[in-house]
């Protein structure tokens, strides 16, 4: 039941909130989700849990649908029910409605594989533990990032749910050398992706010294016919370029800094219209 622990769902809405106002507090959150504020800082923690009422009213606090709202309120019974039987009957829905989803198909992936291929900071934590100042710190991370404290946080729970990081004692280790961001994900992820990427690539012009960045741009006039052939070849020159630059096999714990490369090529005269 790990996967499908309700407090997810409402870690995943304060992390959205604390993003769009890096001011939104966990006060400011018990206060739209008409829960008290020592009660939600407990189910933050995992030491308190939410009654079935309560969980009514999170849930249409949280803009849930109907059908939306009866699963979140099952989540919780599954967990915090009075009744054994209560209780016991929630975990049979909570399982049926998740077996449901899954032999849908692949391409209905869950909330925390979506949000690791649609936040550009779960592949930057994941290349910072490759560094030799990492420190498995929330407040260091996200200084390091510059994401918040609850996004920082949340990401590093994540990375750990998926078992793409784990803790061995007081240190936190990748478990893959290389991720790449699959064609199997849903394109709504991987457009917010690389939107996000690009526009840190927008502010590195304006934040960053010259010897920090390199940025370069081509205007040319092309055959329309030679573009899966300009494709393949930036794809080639990506691959050779981490491998050289990124030197996987060699000094992994002697890196001191995380880059991006990022390379855009497309159409200027055929606008795009909003």
């Amino acid at each position: 039941m790990g996967s499908l622990d309700y407090r997810l769902i409402l870690k995943q809405a304060f992390e959205q909130r604390t993003r769009s106002n890096p001011q939104y507090s966990l006060r400011a959150f018990s206060r739209d989700l008409k829960v008290a504020p020592s009660q939600m800082s407990g189910i933050m923690k995992g030491t308190l849990g939410l009654s079935r009422a309560s969980a009514l009213v999170v849930g249409k606090s949280l803009g849930m649908t109907k059908r939306e709202v009866e699963a979140f309120v099952d989540l919780v019974d599954a967990r915090h029910a009075r009744s054994r039987t209560s209780k016991k009957l929630a975990k049979i829905r909570v399982r049926q409605r998740f077996k449901g989803l899954k032999e849908k198909g692949p391409s209905l992936i869950s909330l925390d594989q979506f949000k690791f291929v649609s936040d550009w900071y779960h592949l930057a934590l994941l290349e910072l533990s490759y560094l030799k100042s990492f420190t498995p710190d929330i407040l260091w991370i996200s200084r390091k990032l510059g994401i918040s404290t609850a996004t920082a946080g949340a990401a590093l729970e994540r990375l750990s749910r998926l078992g793409l990081i784990v803790n061995k004692g007081s240190v936190w280790k990748t478990t893959e050398d290389w991720s790449v961001v699959g064609e199997d994900c849903p394109s709504a992820a991987i457009r917010a992706f690389h939107s996000q990427l690009l526009k840190k690539a927008e502010l590195s012009l304006a934040l960053q010294n010259l010897e920090d960045r390199e940025v370069n741009s081509t205007i040319m006039a092309i055959r329309k016919n030679k573009i899966e052939e300009a494709k393949g070849l930036l794809k080639k020159f990506h691959e050779d370029f981490c491998m050289t630059v990124g030197e996987m096999e060699s000094m992994k714990y002697e890196k001191d800094e995380v880059y991006c490369l990022t390379t855009a090529f497309f159409s200027l005269s055929q606008p795009v219209l909003k």
